[in-house]
């Protein structure tokens, strides 16, 4: 059993705004944790079996104070309180061999959570914000998988999710001149998944292939109002998420410059690549329809060209393509454009001793949205100041000493 626990103070600073009194944001957060995990490999009915049982609790405590950005200084109190939350997940997970191959894995997950906020002051205009919410969550699994080789299977999924609202989520402040904080009571959010995925290596070839549904419901989002207006985070009834994540590794050359010897391998040419299509959209929503959940990245692609020397020489160029552009606002009117960007790494690096790395990045001064501000409809909202700039052409580099 491994038990954690931390603690941080951390001052954050929200835009400048006379009328909106989140201001600065100083909060202290201690964490506990722990794992507890036994397996058992013993054989059921004459069968191959792996038997996992765990639980791994959780406990954070989070003292906050809000006060007012007098440019920058902190003002007046605006806000304070306290935030605690418990998670108890509990699991078990049984694979049973029927054959030398082929397995059936069959599990479930156990939560208990509690989200708890004792307002310490309450003499603004929402007055006493104090609230306690439970929530209880079972997560059932059932899967197979089939092993082509030692190296090579194919799998299958259907299992349940679970999601209690954070702290985050339930506490936020209302907008305003008279704004303050307010905790808006919400649902978990819960879904059911299939899946279906190979992985494996042949060969030169290296690969990990998974498509996925999701069925939401319940999810949690900072979404708007009909007439525009921020609401924060409520629970959306229905949405459906579904796409594919796929990574290949080819290994295009081998003994380039040095070859392979009895006591080393020689060195190496390797093309790493992953694709991402996140399709997730609104299900016949009251307000949006069903279209495309905004924020989100539709095809991102990545790649990397690398030159690995057995002397811990390393360099190669690499790339993130947005594929296309995605919206930005739920009423799908606005989209942050597709970009590519283009980069360069190289370095030294051994398992003891020195090592060293460069990494050059955006190398042709790209401009692009690293992040969106998501809105309602940017129609109503001409300019919008949502979207924030990526890094421009940057270089980092650093050293390292390992024994």
């Amino acid at each position: 059993m491994s038990v954690c626990s931390g603690s941080i103070t951390i001052l954050k600073t929200a835009f400048f705004s006379p009328d909106f009194r989140e201001g600065i944001e100083q909060f202290y957060s201690d964490n506990f944790g722990g794992t507890l995990n036994l397996v058992s490999r013993h054989e059921l009915f004459g069968h191959r079996n792996i038997l996992t049982i765990g639980a791994s609790p959780q406990y954070e405590d989070e003292p906050t104070q809000n006060y007012e950005n007098i440019f920058g200084h902190t003002g007046a109190t605006t806000a304070r309180g306290i935030r605690s939350s418990i998670n108890l997940p509990a699991y078990l997970e049984d694979q049973l061999y029927l054959t030398q191959r082929f397995s059936i894995v069959a599990g479930a997950q156990a939560i208990f959570a509690e989200r708890h906020f004792k307002d310490e002051f309450f003499t603004d205009e929402a007055g006493n914000q104090s609230n306690r919410q439970n929530f209880w969550g079972f997560n059932p699994k059932l899967g197979a998988i089939y092993e082509i080789n030692q190296k090579t299977q194919a799998f299958v999924n259907v299992s349940r999710s679970w999601q209690p609202p954070s702290l985050d989520n339930l506490v936020d402040f209302t907008e305003g001149p008279n704004s303050s904080v307010v905790y808006t009571p919400l649902s978990p959010q819960h879904a059911w998944t299939i899946e279906v995925g190979t992985r494996g290596e042949y060969s030169w070839l290296e690969w990990e292939l998974s498509l996925y549904r999701s069925w939401f419901r319940d999810e949690l989002l900072e979404v708007n109002d009909a007439f525009g207006n921020d609401i924060g985070t409520r629970n959306v009834p229905r949405t459906n998420h579904q796409g594919i994540e796929a990574s290949l590794e080819v290994e295009l050359l081998r003994d380039l410059l040095v070859p392979k010897q009895s006591n080393r391998p020689g060195d190496r040419l390797s093309l790493e690549q992953s694709y991402t299509l996140n399709d997730f959209h609104f299900d016949q929503d009251a307000v949006y329809g069903d279209n495309r959940l905004p924020g989100i990245p539709v095809h991102i692609y990545e790649a990397q060209l690398l030159y690995q020397n057995p002397s811990g020489f390393y360099a190669g160029p690499n790339l993130q393509y947005n594929l296309s552009r995605y919206p930005v606002d739920e009423a799908n009117s606005l989209f942050a454009d597709s970009y590519v960007r283009l980069g360069f790494r190289t370095g030294f690096r051994r398992p003891n001793g020195f090592s060293v790395f460069i990494d050059c990045r955006n190398l042709t001064n790209q401009r692009y949205a690293s992040s969106i501000d998501v809105i309602a409809d940017a129609r109503t909202e001409p300019n919008p100041e949502i979207f924030h700039p990526g890094d421009g052409r940057s270089f980092y580099g650093g050293v390292s000493w390992s024994w």
